[in-house]
């Protein structure tokens, strides 16, 4: 018995749920599916899924990671790479470490910026961010993901994608700090 994702998808519709882990036993084999209405919460969803499979002992290469997040993986390598062989045409020069690592930094937030925080929530000056969130808002939701990191409570990718959700939200209290 394979427990269809379309399913999962429904159940999440009726009863107005971001999230599903599902574990079921036939009698004879156990069963984890997982659906998240967000990409995020997909890739939370299937975190959970997989803990689960480790604490039932299945191998490690039973552990799912969903076809959006995947695609996302994909495409963010993608863009870093074109980024990487087009950093010749880049006029930023720095000598200090720091800004090169910055300079290694900041193609990963725009990436995150444009492959994820976009397709969610739209884009300036039509999102969120822009037409309801403060200053103290973006502050607020910096200090968020900062007191959630290195917790591991949602694997290591998504620790690396708040570092870049941090980055974001400072980016965006600096343009509204510039009055931008």
């Amino acid at each position: 018995m394979k427990i269809p994702i379309k399913a999962l998808k429904i159940m999440a519709q009726n009863l107005k749920l971001t999230h599903i882990v599902v574990f079921a036993y036939d009698g004879e084999k156990q069963h984890v599916a997982t659906y998240g209405k967000t990409i995020e919460g997909c890739s939370q969803a299937a975190d959970f899924g997989n803990r689960i499979k480790d604490q039932l002992g299945w191998p490690e290469i039973l552990h799912a990671q969903p076809s959006r997040v995947r695609a996302l993986v994909a495409r963010i390598k993608e863009l870093e790479q074109k980024l990487q062989e087009n950093s010749g045409d880049d006029q930023r020069v720095t000598t200090s470490n720091r800004g090169k690592e910055w300079l290694d930094f900041s193609p990963a937030v725009l990436a995150h910026v444009d492959n994820y925080t976009i397709p969610q929530w739209g884009d300036k000056p039509n999102d969120q961010l822009h037409t309801e969130w403060s200053i103290d808002d973006c502050m607020l939701a910096i200090k968020k993901y900062a007191n959630r990191a290195g917790k591991n409570s949602r694997g290591p990718a998504e620790d690396l994608r708040d570092l870049l959700k941090i980055a974001h939200y400072a980016c965006v209290a600096w343009s509204k700090r510039q009055g931008l």
